[in-house]
């Protein structure tokens, strides 16, 4: 499964790559249209890589099966294979479980301890005359 998550993420790379393509071929002009097929991508951008496929594969089988957009060949597969192979879907272990619970708990703790009855002078002593110079130094806007 680990294989298959990894070769979805390749996918999307390379259909990231082949939307970047598909504006690039806009700019050039060698196609119009909202939605530009793969193969006329390749044909306007890499045209020797192109005539090298169509020699290994076959023209025809070429244009069909690069006859959508290049993000859509290879997106909506990437995309599956990254959803449904991904690692650790089960859910959470116990520990994770617990460990988004931490703060909760501590908090609770610390109430119960009643460390959060006690006055804020308490704890914060260097701070007790802070109130005093506030009463000292007029607002501004206020004179």
């Amino acid at each position: 499964m680990k294989v298959l998550f990894l070769i979805g993420w390749g996918f999307l790379l390379i259909a990231f790559g082949a939307a970047a393509a598909e504006m690039a071929a806009h700019a050039v002009g060698g196609a119009r249209g909202a939605f530009i097929s793969f193969y006329t991508v390749m044909a306007s951008m890499w045209p020797n890589a192109t005539g090298s496929l169509q020699n290994a594969v076959g023209a025809g089988l070429l244009k069909t099966v690069f006859a959508l957009p290049g993000w859509l060949t290879f997106g909506l597969p990437g995309g599956l294979l990254v959803w449904f192979c991904r690692p650790n879907k089960e859910g959470l272990s116990e520990e994770d479980r617990d460990s988004m619970n931490l703060f909760d708990e501590l908090s609770k703790q610390a109430k119960e301890d009643g460390y959060l009855d006690e006055s804020k002078e308490d704890f914060f002593d260097d701070h007790k005359d802070l109130e005093k110079l506030n009463r000292e130094i007029p607002a501004r806007g206020k004179r």
